[in-house]
């Protein structure tokens, strides 16, 4: 009996430690619970080792009734959820606190990773594009440095995108296609750099993180969000999720199609931009509201507003003419519509950089522009790609090799350069608030700085974490780093790209580059310097290379012990 009495004691002990969570945790709205049910206890382990041995005291105590027994039973498995609950968010807590104070201090940089998605290297005039208007992404490449081989983790989509984020291939990420989710362990842009002190936002459509809920901010690191309900992504969406909680589109709620998806989303990262003022004030503390829900919003508010900033935001492309633009051309309806598109896009980034320059924050801040994969739709008339064979959704070059279009201030990226003269762009004026800029004259007095090595996205995760000073370099990736020359002379970096979907898998090393339709298939090897449009197999001229590059493919393949979550229907 004395033994009953601490085992319940225990219970009642335990039980109480559910405070830590419930102050931990943020608000969230009350949910309808089922009516309380009695089955028996399920058995299975409990994973604090004091419950453990409560429970085997339990289970050799013969002096118990059976239903006594099944009721101290649940008691501590509900005790041990409420003090796994309780650690974890104790941990959280901790690590929070012992967040790393950047070692740059106030100096280190801000960091906005601008995404066009389905942007081809051939759209835009600093690529060469000739037919459709990009004057601010121009005059942004004029000032910064223009990558001219920087290639995908992937053919464009998630895959992608998930490769962007996480510095590995498709293989090694998770996403291979729409539903997949990066797994909860895996480290991407946001964590590193939230470990480094910053505070994050995600903003855009794709949603590899499913930020459907403020638990989910909370494991991603992410927090500021605004993602859609739907994919593909509506020309005028009329839901969307703000910090996991599901808001209604202005004037697009009732079937209205006033305001686009690249126009809404362009208001939410200029609103973002403008709530980056520091320090935080009495004033701003006495305007905190009552609600429990938005107070702790507030207070999260407040907390990240004087970090440096990561701000990832993603513009949708419409490439199917559903966001009908005028244009005065004797074009298709469809060109016309791809053409202002771009455009649309193109002043959207403008008045992206032009808000950082009001806030006096673009001397401070690492800007990145560049897309998720190659163009479909109406290619070869606007000449998407540059020439390059492909399009969006292939392993060729036209569906790899993406614009990328940078200004990192006081760092090493500039140490391979060449400059290049000229562009033909003049620069244009700020417009922040123009939804379509006006064509720009075309003059030859300007010079072009290029950075000529090929690059991956995947080098990215490195470079940004070198950039906001982290201690915690990430390791588990497939990614070198943007920064300098990281290879010595005469050497050949390798890439690999892969479709798990189709089985179609490449890799390049310089001019060489290998293709393999399945991995029971032989490799056909190409020059694509000398045959650009890849339709000549050489590699029965050349076995022991298209070998070499077969055993390249055969190890960036290899599957990493780790499975992608699915995303909740």
């Amino acid at each position: 009996m004395r033994r009953w009495i601490l085992l319940a004691v225990a219970c009642v002990v335990l039980t109480q430690l559910s405070w830590l969570a419930s102050a931990a945790q943020p608000p969230v709205p009350a949910q309808p619970t089922a009516p309380a049910a009695s089955p028996p206890p399920p058995k299975r382990e409990a994973k604090q080792p004091l419950i453990r041995s409560l429970l085997e005291m339990l289970t050799g105590a013969g002096d118990i009734e059976q239903a006594d027994r099944d009721n101290l039973e649940k008691s501590l498995y509900d005790a041990d959820d409420e003090l796994t609950k309780a650690k974890e968010l104790n941990r959280q807590a901790i690590e929070e606190t012992n967040r790393q104070v950047p070692i740059g201090g106030a100096k280190s940089p801000n960091i906005v990773l601008i995404v066009l998605t389905g942007l081809g290297y051939g759209d835009l005039g600093c690529y060469g594009q000739t037919k459709i208007q990009t004057p601010h992404i121009d005059e942004f490449a004029r000032t910064g440095t223009r990558f001219t081989q920087v290639y995908a983790s992937a053919p464009g989509g998630l895959p992608s995108l998930g490769g962007l984020l996480t510095g590995r291939n498709v293989r090694h990420s998770g996403l291979y296609n729409e539903r997949d989710l990066l797994p909860n362990e895996t480290q991407t842009l946001h964590t590193v750099v939230w470990k480094a002190g910053y505070t994050t936002a995600s903003i855009g459509p794709a949603d590899p993180y499913a930020l459907r809920s403020r638990e989910a901010l909370l494991r991603r690191r992410v927090d500021h969000s605004i993602t859609f309900l739907n994919a593909p992504v509506a020309a005028f969406p009329k839901m969307a999720w703000r910090n996991g909680v599901e808001v209604t589109v202005p004037k697009n709620a009732a079937g209205e199609k006033e305001l686009s998806a690249i126009d809404f989303l362009t208001l939410e990262t200029l609103n973002y931009l403008d709530t980056r003022r520091a320090p935080v004030t009495a004033a701003d503390r006495s305007a905190m509201p009552r609600d429990a829900l938005a107070q702790w919003e507030y207070k999260q508010h407040l907390r990240n507003r004087g970090r440096p900033f990561f701000l990832h935001v993603q513009l949708p492309i419409p490439n199917l003419g559903d966001e009908p633009v005028k244009l005065d051309e004797a074009w298709s309806e469809g060109q016309k519509n791809i053409a202002g598109s771009i455009t649309r896009a193109d002043a959207a980034v403008g008045r992206i950089i032009e808000r950082l320059r009001l806030r006096r924050l673009l001397s401070n801040t690492i800007v990145v522009v560049t897309s998720d994969g190659g163009p479909i739709g109406e290619v070869d008339f606007f000449k998407r790609t540059g020439g390059l064979p492909g399009q969006g959704g292939e392993l060729k070059e036209g569906g790899l090799r993406v614009p990328f279009v940078t200004n990192w201030p006081n760092s090493a990226i500039f140490s391979d350069q060449v400059v290049l003269a000229p562009t033909g762009i003049d620069p244009a004026p700020a417009a922040a608030d123009v939804p379509t800029p006006a064509p720009v004259p075309l003059t030859p007095a300007l010079a072009d700085r290029v950075h000529p090595a090929a690059r991956s996205q995947l080098d990215l995760i490195r470079s940004i974490s070198a950039a906001a000073s982290s201690v915690r370099m990430p390791q588990d990736v497939d990614g070198g780093s943007l920064l300098g020359s990281p290879l010595t002379p005469g050497t050949a970096r390798v890439f690999y790209w892969s479709d798990p979907k189709s089985g179609l898998e490449a890799a390049r090393a310089g001019k060489w580059k290998a293709v393999r339709t399945n991995p029971d298939q032989p490799v056909q090897l190409y020059n694509t310097e000398a045959d650009p449009q890849e339709a000549t197999n050489i590699a029965n001229d050349h076995p022991e290379l298209a070998k070499k590059l077969a055993g390249a493919m055969d190890a960036a393949a290899k599957p990493v012990v780790r499975k992608a979550a699915v995303r909740p229907q």
